[in-house]
């Protein structure tokens, strides 16, 4: 069975910053799918933002009530009616929020899950093919390093981390780092991802968080990360290598926001690369405000977010007057 050609996103908020609609314009302009949808749990407000979006029609913006849906979900999956909304309402984390509703949002209507920190740069039709499918990225500490009593194996890892951070501290690190990354281990992100409707692997990610003990399934990462880490492993899911959706990993990241003399884009991308993955997660809390179209028609020769989201929107400076 094969994936729908139709892209989600989920926000959950009324005020939706620039740098998040660029995720849904460069998915509309270069993914290739035949419908964008851009779930929300509020009103969003008024203003350019959702003007753009409304504006074109490759896109719908959709609010929905996440408990209402839930429940439905939950029926459909054969879970207990009220499993999955009772653990939406206990998560207080809006990230931890969009690990539940991604897989739920799948399993109803099946297509490709994208996270509102990337930037669609190739078509995404080829991906439909590999029913279902998600990427690894590459990390420091994976669930059996953490949870290991050997000082040596930690001790490695933590090496790695001051490697890493070097790498992501000092002028066109990412250069460097890209010749030692092979020394580092990968894990699983759910930050993209796609399946058929009702996939049989999606309810086992469902009925495995609510299986969780109450403890577990409210800390960081447990229904997100680790939880893929658990199914994954026991599944047949096509595993995309980084180059595919997070070129720049982690922490390193942060090089697409430094400014330069000028850059090349092409330069940070692979061939095989369809997405760009730019970690909201990593120190860009204090950039999503100022980030704006005139903000990246003036940066796009010198910082590489703003070079690949000017390349990757062609439709968006034609929609601003």
């Amino acid at each position: 069975m094969s994936i729908p050609a139709k892209a989600h996103f989920c926000w959950i908020g009324t005020k939706l910053p620039w740098m998040y609609a660029f995720a849904v314009l460069s998915a509309a302009d270069n993914s290739g799918l035949d419908e964008i949808i851009l779930h929300h749990t509020d009103t969003l407000e008024e203003g350019e933002v959702k003007r753009t979006l409304l504006s074109d029609p490759r896109i719908t913006l959709r609010k929905f009530d996440p408990t209402e849906e839930l429940i439905g979900i939950a029926r459909d999956a054969d879970l207990p009616d009220l499993s999955l909304s009772d653990l939406y309402g206990k998560i207080a984390s809006p990230a931890a929020k969009s690990d539940l509703l991604r897989y739920a949002l799948l399993f109803r209507y099946g297509g490709i899950y994208l996270d509102m920190d990337t930037v669609t740069v190739k078509p995404l039709l080829t991906l439909l093919k590999n029913d279902p499918f998600i990427g690894s990225e590459i990390i420091v500490w994976p669930p059996h390093v953490r949870g290991s009593r050997s000082h040596l194996l930690k001790t490695k890892h933590k090496i790695l981390s001051v490697v890493r951070t070097v790498c992501r501290c000092v002028p066109h690190g990412w250069k460097a780092f890209r010749k030692i990354e092979f020394l580092f281990p990968q894990g699983f992100n759910g930050a993209i991802m796609g399946a058929s409707a009702r996939h049989d692997w999606i309810r086992e990610c469902m009925r495995a968080m609510v299986s969780l003990p109450a403890e577990i399934q409210v800390k960081p990462y447990s229904i997100g990360p680790h939880l893929l880490h658990e199914t994954i492993t026991h599944s047949k899911v096509k595993v995309y290598p980084p180059k595919f959706f997070y070129p720049i990993s982690t922490e390193i990241s942060q090089h697409l926001f430094r400014s330069y003399a000028a850059v090349d884009a092409e330069k940070i991308l692979y061939a095989e690369t369809n997405i760009v993955h730019w970690y909201a997660s990593v120190r860009t809390k204090s950039i999503v405000g100022k980030i704006t179209p005139d903000y990246i028609r003036d940066q796009k020769k010198t910082q590489m977010y703003a070079a690949i989201v000017n390349q990757a929107v062609p439709s968006l400076f034609a929609a601003i007057k």
